[in-house]
């Protein structure tokens, strides 16, 4: 991992963390040493059960942590989700990544323009599977393998990216 990051928290919204729940990826992405955080709005925002057993395991190890915004930070990011048409959750993690000077890591494109137009740096699923892959962390295999699950569960991705990627991954030897 770059040395650079080391100190970087990386901050996760809901569509994210939902994406690598569902290919899998959750645990080759959290012992990547980097520091992870969300809110529990985002957290709250996790349906499904076994994505959410998935994450408060994490959460209990500590490797994620799960920041209560106090109830100042709440009524800055519903200001902040107002004014910006994003929901009070996606609102609380972008405000969290500004003022940890984190990356906040979102699917979410209303979200992405938003936080980017506010100098949040913003990377998503996408940087995460390359990132994954230079790292040896998962094989182009696996990588492919992960992006179909995560599309076979309904996530809406560029179709572009995903096919660019897939060929890629599955041409490596």
């Amino acid at each position: 991992m770059p040395s650079d990051e080391d100190s970087t928290f990386f901050i996760h919204d809901a569509c994210l963390l939902i994406d690598l729940c569902a290919g899998g990826l959750l645990p080759a992405w959290f012992d990547s040493g980097r520091r992870f955080a969300t809110t529990t709005l985002v957290v709250a925002e996790v349906k499904t059960p076994s994505q959410k057993k998935t994450l408060a395991s994490f959460i209990r190890a500590g490797t994620l942590v799960a920041e209560d915004p106090e109830f100042e930070k709440l009524l800055l990011a519903d200001e902040w989700a107002e004014t910006r048409r994003v929901s009070l959750a996606d609102a609380s993690v972008a405000l969290l990544a500004r003022e940890r000077g984190g990356i906040l890591l979102s699917g979410d494109d209303r979200l992405r323009k938003r936080a980017k137009e506010d100098g949040v740096e913003v990377r998503g699923l996408f940087w995460i599977l390359d990132t994954l892959v230079e790292e040896a962390r998962i094989s182009e295999n696996a990588a492919a393998g992960a992006l179909d699950a995560i599309l076979a569960a309904g996530a809406r991705l560029p179709k572009n990216e995903c096919e660019t990627r897939l060929k890629k991954w599955r041409t490596q030897k």
